[in-house]
């Protein structure tokens, strides 16, 4: 019999048991290790509520919805975002994860809340099938899918005329670039000086004017990512990566059992969605993450994003999510306008 309750503090080592026997499968088996607290990222996020599906002594699987402002509209609104979605081997094909997403549904219309966001790696066929209403639940609309740009770091950097390329610390004046920039998406974040702590800012100017601003984090503080498989043809590529990585200048290449180590860029923000002053910093930041010995410098942009064409200018491996948004107050009247949108998802904290 499965049981639903809120996950304690107590359950910290618990869950994290269960993300090592619950790995993301793909072209690359990744295990998502948070150590040494497995609430954190969530912490980082806002309010939140973790749930657990338990079997006798045994954790099923766990579902989070985490509380946060966003930008709706151009609007400020709560939104909840569906997150930490896991089920054990041994439970896929139980009721496990019906019982937690009822269950939060539940809650989530209990306390009057209207919009919820997910994310589903594509190929996570069980979670977007009950994403699509199936067994009584609700529908969820569809809003497109994000691509995670793993870009390959560069060994040179020959530097940029045409813009002066700065590292920047928080201000009211880089805050407000970034801020009127995300204003145009749904679930855009409001920044603030103390989100972007333990970061590195990089700033394109010509003119005295600011024209594209990145943000770069290292997360392995709180999340590493580590390899435990690969498909076989990705397995044949990484081979040959590790063999001429021997004699050539080339990324560090992943290996098994070992962290995936990924410098992300956390924000962008450009003066305007046809500039092309966001792509020096592109190439910079990935000479910062050669020089830090980062395998891949990551972006996470969704479909319709207007500066996907900067970021595909660049090698890359693509990772796809798919996105889902849910409005329970309006019978998704809401999400069907949402998802037209152009969407942000913080590629952090997945």
């Amino acid at each position: 019999m499965i049981f639903i309750r809120e996950a304690t503090e107590a359950d910290n080592e618990a869950l994290q048991q269960l993300n090592r026997e619950a790995p993301m499968r793909g072209n690359l088996t990744i295990r998502v290790e948070r150590i040494p607290d497995f609430f954190a990222i969530n912490r980082r996020i806002g309010p939140f509520k973790t749930m657990l599906a338990e079997s006798g002594n045994r954790i099923a699987g766990v579902l989070t919805i985490a509380r946060h402002p966003a930008v709706l509209q151009g609007k400020v609104q709560e939104i909840g975002v569906i997150r930490d979605i896991k089920i054990h081997p041994d439970f896929r094909g139980s009721t496990a994860l019906y019982r937690l997403l009822y269950t939060f549904l539940q809650y989530a219309l209990s306390q009057k809340w209207d919009i919820l966001y997910a994310t589903a790696l594509k190929g996570n066929a069980k979670v977007i099938s009950l994403m699509g209403g199936r067994a009584g639940l609700p529908f969820l609309v569809p809003a497109g899918h994000f691509v995670q740009y793993n870009l390959l770091p560069k060994r040179r950097y020959r530097g940029t005329t045409r813009y002066q390329i700065l590292t920047e610390e928080p201000s009211a004046d880089l805050l407000s670039f970034f801020n009127n920039w995300y204003a145009r998406y749904s679930f855009g974040p409001l920044l603030s000086a103390e989100s972007l702590q333990d970061t590195v800012i990089l700033s394109a100017w010509k003119n005295n004017v600011r024209h594209a601003s990145i943000v770069l984090q290292d997360v392995s503080g709180f999340r590493q990512n580590v390899v435990e498989d690969w498909s076989f043809a990705t397995g044949l590529v990484i081979r040959l990566w590790q063999f001429f990585h021997l004699f050539l200048p080339l990324p560090l290449p992943p290996r098994k059992g070992k962290p995936l180590r990924t410098l992300y860029v956390r924000y962008f923000a450009a003066s305007n969605p046809t500039t092309d002053a966001l792509d020096p910093l592109i190439t910079r930041a990935r000479k910062m993450a050669w020089d830090g010995r980062f395998t891949f410098l990551a972006a996470g942009l969704h479909s319709r994003d207007p500066l996907r064409r900067i970021f595909r200018k660049h090698p890359f491996i693509p990772a796809t999510l798919n996105a889902f948004i849910l409005s329970l107050q309006d019978n998704n009247a809401q999400a069907k306008r949402i998802a037209e949108n152009i969407l942000f998802n913080d590629f952090t904290l997945i």
